[in-house]
């Protein structure tokens, strides 16, 4: 395959912890008496000890190689940010959520689920995408024809949960068991929710932010991109 980058180090490490787990394999099969040892023991010993401890520095010291040497492409990594809809963010909108929302009725388990449904509906094929899933072609010369005019045309609309939760507008997934008047019980909340403070709007926007996110990770951050932030 002329397009295959091949990982060789990161290979090589879980090649080496394969070994590393058989030689832990025979050290934990090995005891088998405390009171007396027997010579199928300190063969065993002997042996796998030793080998473990050099496979586990031979696996550590290309981690080292392979993390000093790390290279790291901002715009894929912003770019796969994006296309998460800010979903990254889900755990913070949903104790957001349950914490503003609980003198409507809204408990933790509501809260879990209005996030859930709004990643599933964000995350929803456009007509374009559903037609080509719905209808499978049925022969070369149509995925042929699929591919040259269809697919270039595909559109993606990307709509993030921090839009689109604050506007109430959830609807029913099929792949969620959930009631037409639950979802409206939701939107309505919702709608009541973001439309009375602009404080409110305020404190949800800073839950997507990256520096809200990363308010913990000052030192990480400082030690893989060379920067403080």
């Amino acid at each position: 395959m002329p397009h295959k980058k091949n990982t060789i180090r990161t290979e090589q490490i879980e090649g080496l912890a394969r070994l590393a787990r058989g030689y832990m394999s025979a050290i934990s099969e090995n005891i088998r008496t405390w009171e007396a040892r027997a010579i199928e023991q300190s063969c065993v010993e002997r042996v796998a000890w030793l080998d473990l401890f050099q496979t586990t520095f031979q696996a550590l010291k290309v981690l080292d190689g392979v993390l000093e040497k790390l290279t790291i492409y901002p715009d894929n990594i912003l770019e796969e940010i994006y296309l998460l809809r800010g979903a990254y963010a889900s755990s913070e909108a949903k104790d957001f959520l349950k914490k503003h929302l609980a003198s409507q009725g809204i408990g933790h388990e509501d809260a879990y689920r209005i996030v859930q449904l709004s990643c599933f509906n964000v995350f929803e094929p456009e007509p374009a995408r559903l037609a080509i899933r719905n209808h499978l072609p049925s022969s070369y010369a149509e995925t042929e024809w699929l591919l040259k005019n269809r697919v270039p045309l595909l559109k993606q609309t990307v709509v993030s949960i921090e839009d689109f939760i604050p506007a109430g507008q959830l609807r029913i997934s099929e792949s969620l068991d959930i009631t037409e008047e639950q979802v409206a019980q939701y939107n309505l909340a919702l709608q009541k929710l973001f439309s009375e403070n602009e404080e409110i709007k305020a404190e949800w926007r800073t839950l997507f932010s990256p520096q809200y996110l990363l308010r913990n990770e000052n030192y990480l951050y400082e030690q893989v991109f060379g920067k403080d932030l």
